[in-house]
């Protein structure tokens, strides 16, 4: 039959376990090597150093460049109105003094020429006509060093009467000027060197915080790339996006660890299951072919029975892989899952009635969009696992409701319940309890369950307790 072609890959895999159970060991070994780093610097953690420090002295760089830019402004204006308000302290004085002579000639401006060579300034007075009354220069001051001239008029009565003309020089106001701005750019250059060193250490000590979990990732994954399953990373308590990253590593490591065990229970119940058939096959029929035992009519039922149960197991593998591609083979179409409850429900009757069961129907209307055989094996899987673990004289309960865009179905048993610590395995593939490992079947009915719910963008749960008897929810969004 066509699955038993499908099959002959897993059989020859199946056979090549039994025949070398050492390979299968080792193929799965746990291993707890731990990745290793070389040097104190990963690459990574360079890359980063290197773009943080660059990254802070570009910044830095700016900074200093707009300081002095401001400062140098400010300056400037703060220098300018310092010669602004001392010149006109200056033609105040040599206002006073005109006002006390009344004209030019007997004006006494010692004073006020005085007061501006003491303050590094060049002064020069001049009368109505433009004609030079007096001047002084600063000692020492050469006039190419001077700068540009303030203009100031003498006004007595409303009436201008003269000019000051003030100069400002390197030896008074302007050597403060120029010191001042020497000590704001040589203050703005060794704060920017301090600052550049803390942002060098700062950018190493950030960076290496930083690269070492994905480092420790990087060797983890190529530890378990290279067969060492029980490699683990040790930040998955770090905070932010790399402690989540390191927590998801670490869970699928997990996961993987939990597939392999899945499939090692899977090759050791299938070779289990297959042994005893395959022996009974061999034996018997080599005791025909010696002639000591007959082709009798019931020898040849056993041979069909045992037939039969290498069928039931290939068939069940088949049905595995067929539901994990049923998202991709899915008929949708609005279906009711009352009907194709109430229609699994019949077609399981004679073994309700043959285990000693009774079956309760409370089945409203509920309309989903889905696969109409599809969904037909998830209502026979549930209904087919609560006659199988319930006792002679138990009750079976399915029921369908649909409220607020949800359509429900329970199936429920007074069965025996399934212990709370096996409640999160019950819908792994190959799973089966210590307790239910004499039952028929391979474990994989309730996975196929999973899968095919899930396809229908549904959810599939369970409750139970011991010795009270399991509750099967499956919830698909109504159509």
């Amino acid at each position: 039959m066509p699955a038993t072609g499908w099959a002959f890959p897993e059989m020859s895999e199946l056979t090549n376990f039994v025949a070398h159970p050492h390979t299968a060991t080792q193929d799965f070994a746990v291993s707890t090597a731990s990745p290793q780093h070389s040097g104190p610097f990963s690459p990574l953690a360079r890359r980063l150093a290197l773009l943080i420090a660059l990254v802070a002295l570009v910044a830095l760089g700016l900074l200093a460049i707009a300081t002095l830019i401001f400062a140098n402004q400010d300056v400037t204006t703060l220098s300018g109105r310092q010669r602004a308000d001392l010149g006109a302290a200056v033609a105040s004085a040599v206002k006073v003094s005109y006002q006390q002579a009344h004209n030019w000639k007997g004006t006494d401006l010692s004073p006020p020429l005085t007061l501006a060579s003491q303050a590094g300034m060049s002064i020069q007075v001049f009368d109505q006509t433009g004609a030079l009354v007096a001047s002084a220069m600063p000692p020492g001051i050469r006039a190419s060093t001077l700068g540009a001239p303030l203009e100031i008029p003498i006004t007595v009565d409303g009436v201008e009467v003269g000019t000051v003309s003030a100069r400002a020089s390197t030896a008074g106001i302007g050597a403060a000027n120029t010191s001042l701005r020497h000590a704001l750019a040589t203050g703005i250059g060794w704060s920017a060197v301090v600052l550049a060193i803390l942002a060098v250490i700062a950018g190493v000590v950030f960076a290496r915080r930083i690269s070492r979990p994905v480092v420790a990732l990087t060797g983890a994954a190529r530890a378990m790339a290279s067969g060492e399953r029980g490699v683990r990373v040790a930040n998955d308590q770090a905070p932010g996006e790399l402690g989540d990253l390191s927590r998801t590593f670490n869970h699928m490591a997990d996961t993987l660890d939990l597939e392999d065990r899945l499939r090692r229970d899977l090759v050791a119940d299938v070779a289990h299951e297959l042994r005893t058939p395959l022996a009974i096959l061999q034996a018997t029929t080599e005791a025909m072919a010696d002639g000591v035992t007959e082709p009798t009519a019931s020898t040849l039922s056993s041979l069909h029975d045992e037939t039969l149960r290498l069928g039931r197991i290939v068939e069940d593998l088949e049905v595995l892989a067929s539901a994990k591609a049923a998202g991709l083979n899915l008929e949708l179409k609005p279906v009711d899952l009352a009907v194709i409850a109430d229609a699994a429900a019949d077609g399981l009757q004679p073994q309700l009635e043959g285990a000693g069961l009774s079956l309760t129907r409370d089945l409203e209307p509920a309309v989903v969009r889905g696969d109409k055989n599809r969904l037909h094996q998830v209502l026979t899987n549930l209904l087919t696992n609560a006659i199988k673990f319930t006792p002679v004289g138990g009750a079976v309960k399915v029921s369908v409701s649909s409220r607020d865009r949800v359509a429900t179905v329970v199936v429920e048993d007074s069965g025996r319940g399934i212990p709370q610590e096996d409640l999160r395995h019950v819908f792994e593939r190959f799973w089966r309890g210590p307790g239910v490992r004499h039952t028929t079947g391979s474990g994989v009915g309730l996975a196929v369950v999973q899968e095919l719910v899930h396809a229908h963008n549904g959810h599939v749960s369970v409750a139970s307790e011991e010795g009270r008897g399991s509750q099967f929810v499956v919830t698909i969004p109504t159509a």
